[in-house]
């Protein structure tokens, strides 16, 4: 038990550190993501870890819906300024292959399309 302690008070140690050199050397997001990432790979199971998993997918269900709507009403408001601006027709498809709107615009709202 007491090797537990240790070994778990080490950890929150390692964990600070990790944060505060983050911060001092202004790491970049991507590259603290990639080492959390290595870490999440060789984690094993453990039930507070469980948790948090199942808190943030119930956190991030919950906002999508969210998201899908401001989506499509971003997606409806270039679409109804490209029918301003003359570049589609009123009568024009909303499917993909029939819209002028820049492909990357087409991927963020995919699933909303369909």
């Amino acid at each position: 038990r007491y090797q537990q302690e240790q070994k778990q008070q080490k950890f929150t140690e390692l964990k600070a550190a990790m944060r505060k050199l983050w911060s001092a050397l202004d790491t970049d997001h991507s590259e603290i993501v990639a080492f959390l990432m290595k870490c999440e790979r060789v984690m094993s199971y453990s039930e507070p870890v469980m948790k948090l998993y199942q808190a943030e997918c119930a956190k991030l269900s919950a906002k999508l819906p969210l998201y899908q709507a401001i989506t499509r009403r971003e997606f409806l408001n270039q679409r109804l300024s490209l029918i301003d601006s003359g570049m589609v027709q009123p009568t024009a498809s909303l499917n993909k292959s029939t819209t002028q709107l820049p492909e990357a615009k087409l991927n963020r709202t995919e699933i909303v399309l369909e």
